[in-house]
């Protein structure tokens, strides 16, 4: 099943569906462009890493890219 399809079937909202697209873009961006299915761990570890060290982004928002991964 897609991300929008997996979205529509929860009934999250349009914007849920905005934020979640983006978080997997930004993750494919960091990994090189790969396809999600071709993600490894240590590439969804590097990512998470990169938004608290590098970023410095606040926990909520390394909570909500990993919730994004995780769904």
């Amino acid at each position: 099943m897609d991300l929008d399809a997996a979205i529509k079937v929860r009934h999250y909202s349009p914007k849920t569906d905005k934020t979640y697209a983006s978080w997997i873009i930004r993750l494919q961006y960091f990994a090189k462009k790969k396809a999600p299915e071709l993600l490894t761990a240590q590439d969804v570890k590097s990512f998470l890493t990169d938004l608290a060290v590098k970023r410095k982004v606040e926990a909520s928002t390394q909570n909500q890219a990993f919730y994004v991964i995780y769904f």
